[in-house]
C-alpha cells in the first residue's frame, strides 16, 4: 500500500491525512439528500437550507452528514459548484433513499478543511498508481465537526472513492 501521510501543526492544531485504506461500505438509510449548485463560498448556506428542509419534513438526523460532489472543482466556475447534501434520518418518506453496499478507497483528514484538496490529490495520485477503477462520484462523510460554531477545531472527516 502506498503510504500517504502528512502531519501539520498550526498554532498548537493537530492536523493530519491519514494512509488511504480500502473499505466496505454498508448499505446505508434512510438517508434524506438534496442537490444544490452554488458558489464554493455559499456551501455554508446550502447546508443551512438542508436543516431547514429537514425542520420542516419534521425528519431527525440520526448519523453523520455526508456531500457528494456532482462536478469536479477543477472544470466549472466557482459558482457552479454542484453537490449533493445528504444525512441518516429517523423514518423513511417518499423522500428518503437507501445508499448501497460499495466498496470505496478512503482517507481521514484530522483538523482544517483547508487540507482537502491535498487529501484529494493523494487519494487521486493512489489510484493513478494503483489502476483503482473509480465507479461513482467522490463523497465525504463529516464524521466529527466544529464544537465551536464555525471555528474549525476537532474536525475529522473521510474522503472517499467508491472503487469497482
Amino acid at each position: 500500500m502506498l503510504k500517504i501521510m502528512c502531519i501539520l501543526e498550526l498554532g498548537g492544531v493537530f492536523m493530519a491525512i491519514s494512509n488511504v485504506s480500502e473499505v466496505m461500505v454498508e448499505a446505508i438509510g434512510p438517508m434524506f439528500e438534496k442537490e444544490y449548485e452554488s458558489h464554493v463560498k455559499d456551501m455554508g448556506k446550502s447546508f443551512g437550507n438542508f436543516f431547514a428542509t429537514l425542520r420542516r419534513e419534521k425528519l431527525k438526523p440520526k448519523g453523520v452528514m455526508m456531500c457528494t460532489y456532482l462536478t469536479d472543482p477543477d472544470e466549472v466556475d466557482d459558482d457552479k459548484w454542484r453537490y449533493k447534501i445528504a444525512v441518516k434520518v429517523d423514518r423513511e418518506t417518499e423522500n428518503t433513499v437507501v445508499y448501497p453496499e460499495h466498496k470505496a478507497l478512503k482517507l481521514t483528514v484530522t483538523g482544517s478543511y483547508s487540507q482537502f484538496e491535498e487529501a484529494y490529490k493523494k487519494i487521486g495520485y493512489y489510484i493513478e498508481s494503483n489502476g483503482d477503477e473509480v465507479v461513482a462520484p467522490p463523497y465525504e462523510v463529516y464524521v466529527k465537526g466544529p464544537k465551536l460554531g464555525f471555528i474549525m477545531l476537532g474536525l475529522v472527516s473521510e474522503v472517499r472513492f467508491p472503487v469497482k
